[in-house]
Parts: structure tokens; C-alpha cells; sequence
């Protein structure tokens, strides 16, 4: 049971219509009227994915009994940890051609987000990732991947991602992927960053904060000084790695090492169970909106500046909120809790994700203040099967 055609079209439609703004302003009233909009097209997926996808329908009578309750808040959202166990979709399998799946660093089974096609997510990534970094205003730049391609990590959402960006704004000559078979080439890093250096093109560094920090294991005490209009973005947190770094630290010395300013390194938020990304604003909050290019004001690498304010901004089409560990409810301005996310981009799963996540929203956006792992289960007291069968 797909969900309607015309729904899809409307949600699409919104999607690449949104004015996509630098940071959140319930003041101005376009953005204003684009969450109005957002909101209405979320309730109407919610209600129709109560009825037609059966682990959340269950999840909903579980949690309160009302299968169409008259706002998004009262649809609870649905832990991540029941994509491990259960295919959360209203597709037949035969229909579902595209499978993410969460990483495997953990003894439990890894989640799996089964879509029939990529259309929503690869509109939202291109959008955020055009407006946020910046890509495909500069042609010439080159591209440094700490992270295995599509072909290498097929269920990987952030591998599609990122090679989605490069089929859409990236020379091929200009790339090069220094991650395979699972780990980080340190020679191969240090030879394209050098290239970079000497070509004097923007040099664009993606990764996972843990490709940067076998990054700085392997490169010793070299740095590089990258060109104007570089940055790294990185995203990802460790989820039973060995080793852990504080975020501002590993920010610090990525800086540090490529030669670039606080604000030129760029965390992006996302998951397996969302179709939608959010980012740190630092970047384009450092560059005049009508320029073509990120300009860097000459500053001390890696050492925080006034400007660089974080928090993470989501895209007109997703909604963030915080709710209280134990009741799920929202909590009130400023205070912290669960973070939750309603991504109409998820109209072929479930809309509204429920993390373990710690935040608080700021007026920068949202501040994510670490994971707790018991917390969604403390809200979420019924056990898996009770959502399953």
C-alpha cells in the first residue's frame, strides 16, 4: 500500500519550493508559513501511516489508543530500535528497492530502512547540502572522502549521500576516496591533501568524526594549510568504538591539522531511520548570503571564534522537539531532553523517529548534548514484540 499519489506530489512540491533559510526565525513569515504548511502535510502522513504501516499503527494503540489523534504531539514517535526488528513500511518487500541499514558495531541485529525509491531523500540531501556547504557553487573544487563509496557500503545511507553529491556537483578528476576495505589509507590522505594545497582549489573533506580521528593516528605531526573556501564536514558519533573524542576537541584539531577556522569544520546530523539531514549553520553563517564563495577571515586554526555559534538547523520539511525522557511528551523552552524529529521526507516509513538522542534547542538551533541509551526506554516501557505482534 503505497501512500496516495497526490500526497506525494504535494510533499515533493514543498520540498523543492522551500525558501531554506541560514538559521531557525519563527519570526519571519515565510518560514512562519512554510512550518504551517510542513505541519499540515505531517499530521495528514502521520494519520495515514497509523493506518497502513502495522508497527506503528501498534505502536500508537499502545501508547495512547487513539489511531487519528488531532495533532503531530500526540502521534508518539517511533524508536529507532524498532527498525531492528521490524520492516517499517506499508510496501510489500518485492516493492522495496533500496535498503539502509545501520552501522554493525553493536551485538544487536542493525536496522534496516526499506524505501521503494530514493526520490524524497536525494531531493532533501542535494537542497541542504547546496545550501548549507555550499556544493556546487565552486566547480573546481576537490573532493577528499574519508568514507567508502556506495559500491563498497551499498546499504549505507551516508556512502548514497555523498555519492549522490558527487554525481551532482563534483568533477570526477577532482575526487578522491582515501577510505577502502574498512579503513582510513593515510598516505593516500596525505597525497590528496597536498594536491589540493597545490592545485589552490576550495578542498571539500568529508567524513565520519571516526575516519578524522584515525586521521589524526596516522598522519603524525604534519599540517596542511588548505585553500580559501575549504571546509571538512563530519558527522557520525563512535557507537561502540574503541576510542571517543569530544566534539570540540576532534573540531579543534581537525582545524588544527588542514589549516582551517572553528567554523570551517562542520558537523551534519543524521541517521538510518531519517531521510533528512540536519547541519551545523557555522559555514554559511560566516559568508555573506548573496557571495558565491566561503570566505575565510584570517584566524588562528582550529580555535573557536565569536562567530561560531553551534547548533544544528533542519530544513523546512522537518520538525525537531525535545520531550521528556520518561512521558515522551514535549518538554518547555530551553530545557533538555530526547530529541525527536518529524521528517515528512519519511512519508514511505514513518514520519516521526524518536532517538535516544540528548538536546535542547537553542536560538542557534538544535545542541546535542550526548546519547542515552536507557532513556528511550524508559519512555518507551513496552518491550519490541508488543509493537511487533
Amino acid at each position: 500500500m503505497r501512500p496516495p499519489a497526490d500526497l506525494e506530489a504535494r510533499v515533493l512540491s514543498f520540498m523543492e519550493s522551500c525558501v531554506l533559510f541560514p538559521s531557525s526565525d519563527p519570526g519571519n513569515p515565510l518560514e512562519s508559513t512554510q512550518h504551517s504548511t510542513r505541519d499540515a502535510l505531517l499530521l495528514e502522513a502521520l494519520r495515514w501511516q497509523a493506518e497502513h504501516v502495522v508497527p506503528y499503527g501498534k505502536w500508537i494503540h499502545q501508547r495512547n489508543g487513539n489511531p487519528k489523534p488531532p495533532s503531530i504531539d500526540l502521534f508518539p514517535g517511533l524508536p529507532t530500535d524498532v527498525f531492528r526488528y521490524a520492516l517499517v513500511t506499508p510496501y510489500p518487500t518485492e516493492a522495496l528497492t533500496v535498503r539502509f541499514e545501520t552501522s554493525g558495531t553493536t551485538q544487536l541485529p542493525r536496522g534496516v530502512h526499506a524505501l521503494p525509491h530514493t526520490r524524497l531523500y536525494d531531493l532533501g540531501a542535494r537542497r541542504m547540502g547546496a545550501h548549507m556547504l555550499g556544493l556546487g557553487r565552486q566547480p573546481n573544487a576537490q573532493w577528499v572522502l574519508l568514507l567508502p563509496s556506495s559500491e563498497e557500503a551499498p546499504h549505507s545511507s551516508l556512502s548514497h549521500m555523498v555519492d549522490d553529491f558527487l554525481s551532482q556537483f563534483a568533477q570526477p578528476e577532482n575526487v578522491h576516496r582515501v577510505w577502502r576495505n574498512s579503513q582510513l589509507l593515510g598516505d593516500e590522505l596525505t597525497t590528496a591533501v597536498r594536491t589540493a594545497c597545490r592545485k589552490g582549489h576550495p578542498t571539500f573533506l568529508l567524513g565520519t568524526a571516526f575516519a578524522f580521528v584515525h586521521g589524526e593516528d596516522q598522519l603524525g605531526p604534519g599540517t596542511f594549510e588548505l585553500p580559501q573556501g575549504s571546509f571538512a564536514m563530519q558527522t557520525g558519533g563512535y557507537k561502540g568504538r574503541s576510542r571517543e573524542v569530544e566534539p570540540a576537541m576532534l573540531r579543534q584539531a581537525i582545524g588544527a591539522r588542514y589549516g582551517l577556522t572553528d567554523r570551517c569544520v562542520v558537523g551534519e546530523y543524521g541517521m538510518t531511520e531519517l531521510s533528512s539531514q540536519l547541519y551545523e549553520s557555522t559555514l554559511l553563517e560566516s559568508t555573506p548570503l548573496e557571495s558565491t564563495l566561503f570566505h575565510s577571515i584570517p584566524l588562528t586554526p582550529g580555535t573557536q571564534t565569536e562567530n561560531s555559534r553551534r547548533g544544528y538547523v533542519a530544513p523546512p520539511w522537518v520538525r525537531v522537539s525535545i520531550v521528556d525522557p520518561a512521558t515522551l511528551a514535549p518538554v518547555g523552552e530551553g530545557q533538555s531532553g530526547l530529541v525527536r524529529i518529524d521528517d515528512l521526507a519519511n512519508l514511505h516509513s514513518v514520519c516521526a523517529i524518536q532517538t535516544s538522542d540528548v538536546g535542547r534547542m537553542t536560538d542557534h538551533g538544535l545542541e546535542l548534548l550526548g546519547r542515552d541509551p536507557n532513556a528511550t526506554a524508559r519512555g518507551c516501557s513496552l518491550s519490541v514484540e508488543d509493537v511487533l505482534w
